[in-house]
């Protein structure tokens, strides 16, 4: 994780990608020969490659990517996918892990740094919506926080929509104070 967090803070992407890939790669060989190993031989005959444990992709592993794509300041498109199909597939549990409330925070911030694409804004505010109802149905790991709120209060300030945004500002500001 240390090393996912450095590739992305000095904005080397698409090693931190590589990464997270190789390990979800290690892990699942690792995982599924440990898992075959021992049922076909007994404890004692550990092998020095399955005695190493591998590091699986955690929240940590997954948010701190998600933060890195959250800070370039202005992403591309194929950054914004990026960080959709990750929350994506943590909702789908294909990486069986659940998002929290940062990994929404900074999806929405990939969304809040979109200058001048007013539909970024639309999906923010749809996104912190979600986690609201989410909280409401009970998960104990998302909660919008008043850093969701000025996230999605920054991404229509940005949207350049005019009197229309600042408009969804203020019900978002409403929104925040019940």
């Amino acid at each position: 994780n240390i090393v996912l967090d450095s590739l992305g803070k000095t904005n080397n992407l698409q090693k931190a990608e590589a990464l997270l890939y190789r390990m979800n790669k290690r892990y699942t060989i690792h995982h599924s020969n440990s898992h075959s190993h021992s049922n076909a031989h007994s404890h004692s005959h550990t092998t020095h490659s399955n005695s190493i444990k591998r590091q699986q992709p955690d929240i940590i592993t997954y948010n701190t990517l998600l933060f890195a794509y959250s800070q370039e300041h202005k992403p591309s498109e194929q950054t914004v996918q990026k960080a959709e199909q990750i929350i994506q597939d943590m909702q789908n549990q294909t990486i069986h892990i659940q998002p929290d409330t940062s990994s929404y925070n900074m999806l929405m911030n990939v969304y809040a740094n979109q200058i001048g694409k007013y539909g970024y804004a639309q999906k923010a505010e749809d996104v912190l919506l979600y986690m609201s109802q989410l909280r409401k149905e009970g998960d104990d790991m998302v909660h919008p926080d008043t850093k969701s709120f000025n996230i999605v209060l920054k991404t229509w300030k940005n949207s350049g929509g005019g009197i229309e945004s600042a408009q969804r500002a203020e019900e978002i500001l409403r929104l925040m104070i019940k």
